[in-house]
């Protein structure tokens, strides 16, 4: 799932790697394309879809007794528009025998890369720089943008 603000990014990135990168071409592999990105793809990797890792863990009171149940804790990062796909696969992982509930939810955000305010930025990194490049990115944590979008 390649939302467009990591779309530009990665067309970009490619472009200043002399990449052709066809995100279009039904063979296109991600992957395959941030493996020739070096140090690069590290800008764009964690945004490409979405991730989940077990965090914290709490079962059992003493070390020879079987707990009775488990809590876990996942950090989930949902791209923008990525919500129905991470619920479905969390449900494919954990089975019908688990339920799961958010703790913490917040909407993933994304701002149009075609903006004025985007192409002002642009013209004046571009001003004081001009061999500069300005290139879209998406954060793949939280930000204080999601209080100012309210």
């Amino acid at each position: 799932r390649l939302t467009p603000t990591v779309r530009a990014a990665i067309t970009e990135i490619a472009a200043l790697h002399g990449i052709t990168a066809d995100l279009d071409d039904p063979g296109f592999d991600v992957a395959q394309l941030l493996g020739k990105l070096g140090p690069a793809a590290s800008l764009v990797e964690n945004t490409v879809r979405n991730s989940s890792n077990p965090t914290m863990l709490d079962a059992g009171y003493k070390v020879n007794v079987i707990p009775g149940h488990a809590t876990a804790f996942i950090d989930g990062r949902m791209v923008p528009g990525g919500d129905d796909e991470f619920h479905a696969t969390l449900d494919r992982l954990t089975g019908p025998s688990v339920s799961w509930e958010f703790h913490h939810r917040e909407q993933a955000l994304t701002a149009p890369v075609d903006s004025p305010t985007y192409a002002k930025l642009r013209a004046a990194v571009e001003r004081f720089d001009p061999d500069a490049h300005t290139v879209p990115y998406c954060m793949s944590g939280g930000t204080d943008a999601k209080q100012f979008s309210r």
